[in-house]
């Protein structure tokens, strides 16, 4: 029998080894098996804080104003301790200074999750803010009397060193090192401060894996990282790995006569940004 115009032959469907899945219905008693947080991750947190220093005084002209190890002033922070990153821990001592021993931001809500963290690096913006120079004086009123509290604000600038020291002194609680051993061996970084209207801002960083190459010439990888660079939550870095960033300032000028006052107060401000490692996940049922 002839066949139609347009008639195609069926072909024979191939059998598929593809195996068939059918649509399974939603049970209430599904068991989830991935956790809702990895064992260990990496974060960042957020640290900032604002505090005084206070330049040492200038020296009679007689004097070289390097002769002794304290011959400018330090603040310390502490890189890898989010516990207390404050080493020099001032009080506060108004109500708008806000607290000075805090932790950064996060730090609470990550400890309901891990039981320990270790910061493999970190950045630092820090901002020097110079004062007017106020002098306190008597002004006499009309009966003769002293009216005391009036003040006349100097404009002048105050010359002043302001910087850090670099990774050297990072294991040096207590450097004992002055201004110009500093410079010479190229361990302080500095800039001068010479204007209140004009902040001078500086960056520093820190990373665990240049630490450790620096003593041992080995680098750390991180599924080496010690225990001991790392903490528990609400505790300190162990002491032998504490790693320090000293802020420091010194007078520009060390001659007495030369016009200038001692050098007045520097107000500071200090933001860190740091990537911690998380790791020793709780259970969530034990979280609260």
């Amino acid at each position: 029998m002839p066949r139609k115009s347009g008639y195609r032959k069926k072909s024979k469907k191939k059998p598929s080894n593809k195996k068939k899945y059918t649509n399974r219905k939603y049970s209430g008693n599904m068991v989830i098996s991935r956790p809702l947080l990895p064992q260990t991750q990496k974060v960042g947190m957020r640290y900032t804080t604002r505090f005084r220093i206070d330049p040492p005084a200038t020296v009679p002209a007689s004097s070289t104003g390097v002769g002794t190890a304290s011959d400018f002033q330090k603040h310390s922070f502490i890189w890898n301790n989010l516990n207390d990153p404050d080493y020099t821990s001032i009080t506060a001592t108004h109500g708008h200074d806000g607290a000075r021993n805090h932790q950064p931001l996060m730090y609470d809500q990550f400890g309901m999750f891990y039981d320990m963290m270790t910061v493999i690096g970190a950045k630092a913006k820090i901002t020097f803010m110079a004062q007017e120079r106020v002098i306190n004086t008597h002004v006499y009123g009309v009966d003769g009397t002293t009216v005391t509290g009036q003040t006349q604000v100097i404009a002048d600038p105050i010359p002043t060193y302001v910087g850090f020291l670099n990774s050297e002194y990072a294991d040096d609680s207590a450097p004992a090192v002055n201004f110009d051993e500093a410079t010479e061996r190229k361990a302080l970084r500095y800039k001068r401060l010479v204007d209140q209207n004009k902040p001078v801002t500086m960056y520093a960083k820190w990373s665990i894996n240049k630490e450790p190459a620096r003593k041992t010439n080995l680098m750390v990888e991180q599924h080496q990282y010690p225990e001991t660079w790392g903490a528990g939550f609400g505790h300190d870095v162990d002491s032998f790995n504490k790693r320090y960033l000293h802020i420091v300032a010194h007078p520009a000028t060390l001659n007495s006569n030369t016009g200038f006052k001692d050098p007045a107060p520097i107000d500071v401000q200090i933001e860190f940004d740091y990537i911690v490692l998380l790791s020793d996940r709780k259970d969530i049922g034990q979280s609260n």
